[in-house]
Order: structure tokens, then C-alpha cells, then sequence
């Protein structure tokens, strides 16, 4: 792993800071920070070094909507982290990364980024290239706990991955207003009796997080990484849902955001941005946590009734999703995962994958594992 130089494109917002951090803890690399304003690059790489003296850090300007600035930028760069909020630029910035011979992760969560991926897969075949997308938390996190416990049942009947964002809001609505124009995007699906079908409000859940959070409504979501294990693992059904937000946002700021864009993809982004920030700046107040749960029905080897669970959590949703982003570069750099397109978690080679995240200090509990 030595010598490796590793940009993160958005190297100095919150998950850029997060993943250039454990990396500089956790891998023996280089780490260049890049984005549109040089100034804060170099700003964030001075935090940086402070912390982890010796180490090397540097900074380089980066605007992913122009190819001449990309090109630039990763000359002599060994692996691309896109931690920036540039879908619209992805496929422009994956060619830029193959025409530089580097390898590249990102963590852009629309499914249609998978579809822009794929066509440059002959590319980076060709070219013997690394590239991972669909890298984080959500998604990232919930097939790979799925892939993790299917070993311990000898068949399973249900799975339901219920996630939990209890975070501080952010002050800049600009974030807010691009989660709600790509979320609202998004197919919300559930898997029922051998196909994904739309989800109604039926399909809305109560989930207990526990103490101090209690019960919250969850809403399904459809995430590229699952759409084929139900198949695969037999499953009679499955969901991924989401909760955490204020009530508010739950069943108003969304259901319009959605509403909206069936009209005009953003329609209404910006305005329902800003109202998020200001709800989520009011009504929501520490602990903070970020939690994803697994929950699995199946059989054991004396073909009785058998149940597991699985709980990933960190207090900060940044770490959490920037720990899944380095335990899955861990296993690129030493070659685990070999050379093609790849999604993080269906990519993984998964016990060191929840290792390394124990090593990052993210919350692993391993229930199913417990019950064996």
C-alpha cells in the first residue's frame, strides 16, 4: 500500500474531511485534497497535517464540471474518492479518472449512477482499472450486512434493513436541497413474493431504535446494491426503509419533494431545502446517532425457525459514511477486490469488512452471529 497517492474530490466538505482523515489514519498513502476553491483545499489540508503530523497531505483545485480542470488535477494520482455532489458530472469525471490510469471510488447514492457507470464498463475492463461505486453508508452498508449473515442460516425467509439519521442539520440549504431533488428521484420498492414492486403507504414501518429515540416511522427506499439477493438468497420478502428525520419532514417535506418531482425533477428543491434546514435546526437536538439494522428470518441446520439482527451505528453520520469508503479502499489497494466495476457492497469481502470498521471505531453488533 505504500506510496499510493489517493485525491478526494470534495476533499474539504464534511465526508471528504472524514475519509482523508481515516485514511491518513489507517493506510500507509498520500492524500491530496481537491475541489473547486483551492484556498479551502489548502485550508483543510493544514487541519489535517496538525493532526497527523509526518504525513502527507497537499492540496489541488478540481471543478468536476470542467474536463481540462479534472484532467489536471489527478496527473500523477494513484486512486480518485468522489466524496463531491456532482452525479450530474459523474460520467464526465469517471473518464476523466480512466484517461489519467487511476482507479476510483465514489459515494453518489442515485441508482441511475450505476447505469452511467456500466457504460464505461468495456473501458474499464480494458484498461485493468479498479472502480467502485455506490461506496458509503446508504448505500453501501445494507447488502453487505445481508451478504454477511447469509452464511450463518441454511435458508432465509425475510430480511428488513431499517435505517436511522439522528444528525445535526447542516446551516447551508444548498445540501439539503440536493438530497431532496436526488432522493425524490429515487423508486421506493419492496420485494414480495419473487419480484420489486412500488411501495404504498402500507408499507411504511414503526421502528424501535431504542432509548432515547423510541418508536419512528421508516419509509422504503430501493437500493441498486439489493436488487438481486432476494432472488438469490430466496427471500419471501424484503425492504430497505429510512426514518430519523423530524415528523415533518417525514410526511411533509418528502411527500412534496416527491410530489414535485413527478412534475419537474427539483421542482420545489430549493424552497423545501431551506424549510428542512430551518425544521431540522429547531426540532432536532442531540444525541445524534446514525444506524442501520438488519433483521433476518430464516432456518437453521435442524431446519427450525431461526432470527438474527445486526447493528451498524456511529454518533457521527460523516464517519459513518466515510468508514465503509476506507474499509472498502483497504481491500482495493492490497488487490481483494481485483480490477472491473464494482458496487462497495457487493464487492467486500465482508467479516474484514466489519473488522475494519471495528478498527475505525464505528459500532458493529453482530447478533446473528451471537445466536450460532
Amino acid at each position: 500500500m505504500a506510496n499510493k497517492t489517493i485525491l478526494v474530490l470534495g476533499g474539504y466538505g464534511q465526508t471528504g474531511m472524514a475519509v482523508a482523515a481515516l485514511l491518513l489514519e489507517h493506510a500507509d498513502v498520500e492524500v491530496v485534497l481537491a475541489g473547486r476553491s483551492k484556498f479551502m483545499a489548502e485550508e483543510a489540508a493544514v487541519v489535517l497535517k496538525g493532526r497527523f503530523p509526518g504525513n502527507s497531505v497537499t492540496a489541488r483545485e478540481a471543478d468536476a464540471s470542467d474536463p481540462a480542470s479534472l484532467a489536471e488535477a489527478f496527473q500523477g494520482i494513484d486512486l480518485v474518492v468522489v466524496c463531491s455532489s456532482t452525479t450530474r458530472y459523474c460520467k464526465q469525471v469517471a473518464g476523466a479518472v480512466l484517461e489519467a490510469g487511476a482507479d476510483y471510488l465514489d459515494v453518489l447514492f442515485p441508482t441511475h449512477v450505476v447505469a452511467t457507470m456500466r457504460e464505461q464498463e468495456p473501458r474499464i475492463r480494458e484498461a485493468g482499472r479498479c472502480f467502485v461505486t455506490q461506496g458509503g453508508c446508504h448505500p453501501g452498508l445494507p447488502a453487505a450486512m445481508l451478504r454477511h449473515a447469509r452464511p450463518r442460516f441454511v435458508s432465509m425467509t425475510g430480511a428488513r434493513v431499517s435505517g436511522f439519521m439522528h444528525m445535526e442539520m447542516p446551516r447551508m440549504s444548498g445540501s439539503a436541497a440536493e438530497l431532496l431533488e436526488e432522493t425524490a428521484g429515487e423508486p421506493c420498492l419492496v420485494w414480495e413474493r419473487g419480484s420489486w414492486r412500488k411501495a404504498g403507504w402500507k408499507d411504511a414501518r414503526k421502528v424501535n431504535f431504542g432509548p432515547p429515540f423510541g418508536i419512528k416511522d421508516t419509509w422504503p427506499i430501493f437500493l441498486e446494491e439489493m436488487r438481486d439477493l432476494p432472488r438469490e438468497y430466496g427471500l419471501e420478502e424484503a425492504d430497505v426503509q429510512m426514518g430519523g428525520f423530524t415528523r415533518m419532514d417525514t410526511w411533509v417535506t418528502f411527500p412534496l419533494a416527491f410530489m414535485l418531482a413527478k412534475i419537474h425533477k427539483g421542482l420545489g428543491a430549493k424552497t423545501l431545502g431551506r424549510f428542512m434546514v430551518w425544521n431540522g435546526r429547531h426540532f432536532t437536538k442531540p444525541p445524534w446517532l446514525t444506524l442501520f439494522r438488519l433483521e433476518v428470518d430464516g432456518t437453521d441446520g435442524n431446519d427450525d425457525e431461526m432470527t438474527g439482527s445486526m447493528d451498524v451505528s456511529h454518533a457521527d453520520a460523516y464517519v459513518l459514511t466515510a468508514a465503509p469508503v476506507v474499509a472498502c479502499l483497504l481491500q482495493v489497494l492490497d488487490g481483494t477486490i481485483e480490477p472491473g466495476l464494482h458496487l462497495q457492497a457487493l464487492a467486500v469481502d465482508t467479516p474484514r469488512f466489519f473488522d475494519d470498521l471495528r478498527m475505525m471505531d464505528v459500532d458493529v453488533q453482530d447478533r446473528v452471529l451471537e445466536e450460532q
